[in-house]
């Protein structure tokens, strides 16, 4: 595109190149083609200074690929679960020997797609030592205006409404 010059309109074949930065894979996908099947997408992985189709990638390189996909899937589900918790004020723990252990609370929930506490509990130490996520943190004013504490994601900041006969509120 180039302003209102729509140069879609002048080709027979278009094809477009995505580049998944997690995994490292790219896509090369017919968007528009006239004699071709539309849609249909070849994967490419960037090894030894060439492009390697997924199928043609060695094995330890296929594996590699799979575990970081993996890890992100689970990575962004338990960040996730932590948004909807943190949405409706349920504060969740690290610590496993509480009852609101992120974990265990994230495997219950429908957001979490059928992921074990296992894999939750493994997606909280990547983001933990990625920096990601924060532990311990103030979260938001309960209701004896101490501030709730848990797992929150690095930077977030909570609104926290001051309750009732607090500082700030109606008297």
């Amino acid at each position: 595109y180039s302003g209102s010059t729509a140069w879609l309109n002048a080709v027979r074949s278009q094809f477009t190149v995505e580049h998944d930065l997690q995994t490292d894979l790219r896509a090369v996908t017919a968007s528009k083609a006239n004699y071709a099947r539309k849609g249909e997408s070849i994967r490419f992985a960037w090894v030894d200074w060439a492009f390697v189709h997924e199928d043609d990638l060695p094995p330890e390189t296929a594996r590699a690929i799979r575990e970081t996909a993996k890890a992100t899937a689970e990575n962004e589900t338990f960040l996730s679960c932590l948004a909807k918790t943190n949405e409706q004020r349920r504060n969740v723990s690290h610590n496993r020997n509480t009852g609101n252990f992120a974990p265990k609370a994230f495997a219950k929930m429908t957001e979490a797609k059928g992921m074990k506490s296992a894999a939750f509990e493994a997606a909280m130490e990547r983001l933990l030592s990625g920096g990601e996520i924060e532990v311990d943190a103030d979260l938001w004013p309960g209701n004896d205006r101490h501030p709730k504490r848990g797992i929150k994601r690095r930077g977030e900041v909570f609104q926290g409404r001051v309750p009732y006969g607090g500082v700030g509120s109606p008297a």
